[in-house]
């Protein structure tokens, strides 16, 4: 054998452990870049829960620093506190299924896109990341307190910034309870009321005058009024069958002045002007038909039967 066919048989003896090397490095990253998401949330992958469980948790705060959730050692774990109770209970939420502990779950535990790379090599305590929220507690206990034995809901936002500064469901529930007792979970579960609906989120409900701020805006932008266009206000106006009642007839008035005193029959005939179409598509572009975008669960809006 020549020495040139010596070392083309060399170098294809060679190619094998290269390409097998190849081959590996390509197993390898598919299943540790590829794959990765679902093998970590794998039921089998016992590892990652281990390890979640050991983080202790950041703390929760209101606007001006005060704590609204926290974390206490429960052997190898932590176990979640909430030092104001039922005043943010449906912020809170009351497991990492529910509320901000749900929907900040990342956040909080330091994880997923706010994970150091060097998490999983570091040695000693893990602590996630504490979040500071826009409510104010003040404002989220005096709306508890005023809709105390009542159903219902109260939203305060910051008209500049929309900013929420209170987000209170009533009725509310005490999440510490919840937590250490099986029994209280049960009966919260059962319970008729239904505490653990966020009826400022997960409710649908007619928007009421509300809504004509809207409509006055989708007009002026279509040109199809002005500001000084007047209108005849009467007591009953019929719109497809319907009546349209206005508790006081206004008389002739722009609509400016029909804002002013929220005139039901003026605004009526503004849809008329406006027409469905052109109505759903506005509604659209001012997000009435999409979810809050806070990390809470909600439910879209929606228009119509």
């Amino acid at each position: 054998m020549n020495p040139r066919q010596m070392n083309r048989n060399i170098q294809r003896v060679a190619m094998i452990p290269a390409a097998g090397f190849v081959l590996l490095c390509l197993f390898l990253g598919y299943w540790q870049i590829v794959r990765a998401p679902e093998l970590r949330a794998s039921q089998y992958n016992t590892r990652g829960r281990d390890r979640l469980a050991k983080i202790e948790p950041g703390d929760l705060f209101d606007r001006e620093g005060e704590k609204l959730m926290g974390a206490t050692r429960d052997g190898a774990t932590w176990k979640r506190t909430y030092p104001e109770g039922d005043a943010v209970a449906h912020l809170t939420g009351y497991n990492d299924r529910s509320g901000l502990q749900w929907g900040m779950r990342d956040a909080l535990l330091g994880i997923g896109p706010y994970e150091s790379p060097w998490a999983e090599f570091t040695e000693g305590p893990l602590r996630g990341n504490d979040v500071t929220l826009t409510a104010d507690l003040g404002a989220q206990k005096l709306a508890t307190r005023l809709l105390r034995g009542e159903r219902g809901a109260a939203v305060a936002l910051d008209a500049r910034t929309g900013a929420v500064l209170a987000l209170v469901s009533a009725p509310g529930y005490e999440p510490e309870g919840l937590v250490e007792s099986q029994w209280d979970y049960q009966m919260f579960q059962n319970d008729p009321r239904k505490p653990e609906i966020n009826r400022a989120l997960q409710g649908l409900y007619p928007p009421g005058s509300v809504l004509k701020i809207m409509s006055a805006a989708i007009a002026l932008d279509l040109d199809r009024v002005n500001r000084e266009t007047e209108f005849t206000c009467e007591r009953v106006y019929r719109v497809d069958g319907a009546a349209i009642t206005c508790p006081r007839a206004h008389g002739t008035v722009t609509l400016d002045q029909a804002l002013q005193v929220s005139c039901n029959t003026t605004f009526a005939k503004l849809g008329e002007y406006i027409g469905a179409d052109e109505f759903v598509e506005y509604a659209k572009r001012f997000g009435l038909l999409e979810n809050s975008g806070l990390p809470l669960s909600s439910n879209a809006g929606r228009l119509g039967a």
